[in-house]
């Protein structure tokens, strides 16, 4: 590369040139592609795109958390319940791995390419960046963290909640466990007469009693909080001189349930 084309790369750069310039060698000498690492494309990368002017990269990048959000409840809708939680779990590994990895090491390739095209086509305006794609990248910066404030406050609002009851759960197991023994020590489940050692009043920090309740072969438990009062069950069901164990909601909301309680 001449110094006219270094000159028309630097007016194209704009600030950091100098260090973009070498990068750049590598990545040409490479083919277009070589790993390396962009800070402000890790620290904030719509927001440096925007300011390098790469505004569909930078209007993608923004678009990620509905995009995300929207793959967690059309394709969360056609996976099982008991996979639900592994699946959220997969996908969000994969965005952040992609956003804070992946594109850090890529970014400065995508940017060589991107301007190699612009400064090849005669017809093209190239131009570096400037005060207005400075302030772009300052508003996309802000709707990029009000997107991602909106797309996960519901999950962390939602999340608190389960996680009490799945306490819950765990307060009951203590009961299951105890009926388990008798059953596997008697052949049979208790019965009312029996009913009253089953019973633990306040067993935890979340949940009133926790009841066994002889005629519906089931451990009721009453929450304290997410919501007052009401109750989810584990069910016992022998057969064949085995005892099994379900969960299921009796007036708590289904949504606060571990997956395996969403029957």
């Amino acid at each position: 590369m001449d110094e006219t084309q270094l000159e028309h790369w630097r007016a194209a750069i704009g600030a950091n040139a100098e260090r973009y310039l070498k990068r750049f060698k590598r990545i040409g000498e490479a083919g277009g592609w070589t790993p390396g690492w962009n800070m402000a494309a890790f620290l904030h990368s719509t927001g440096w795109f925007c300011y390098r002017r790469m505004f569909g990269l930078a209007g993608l990048n923004l678009l990620a958390p509905f995009v995300l959000l929207f793959l967690l409840v059309f394709v969360g809708s056609l996976v099982p319940h008991s996979n639900i939680d592994s699946f959220a779990v997969a996908l969000a590994v994969l965005y952040l791995v992609a956003l804070f990895v992946l594109l850090p090491i890529f970014a400065d390739s995508l940017y060589y390419r991107r301007l190699n095209a612009r400064i090849a086509d005669p017809r093209a305006k190239v131009q570096p960046p400037s005060a207005w794609t400075l302030t772009g990248a300052v508003v996309m910066g802000t709707l990029w963290l009000a997107i991602a404030y909106i797309a996960v406050a519901p999950m962390y609002g939602g999340y608190e909640p389960r996680a009490k009851v799945s306490e819950a759960v765990l307060a009951a197991s203590g009961t299951r466990t105890e009926l388990t023994e008798f059953f596997e020590k008697e052949r049979r489940l208790p019965g009312p007469a029996e009913a009253g050692r089953f019973r633990a009043e306040r067993p935890s920090r979340y949940v009133e009693t926790v009841i066994y309740e002889p005629g519906e072969s089931r451990v009721v438990v009453t929450m304290r909080e997410v919501e007052a009062d009401k109750r989810f069950a584990l069910y016992a069901t022998a057969k064949d001189g085995n005892l099994t164990w379900s969960c299921r909601t009796i007036d708590l909301e289904t949504k606060y349930l571990p997956s395996a309680c969403r029957r």
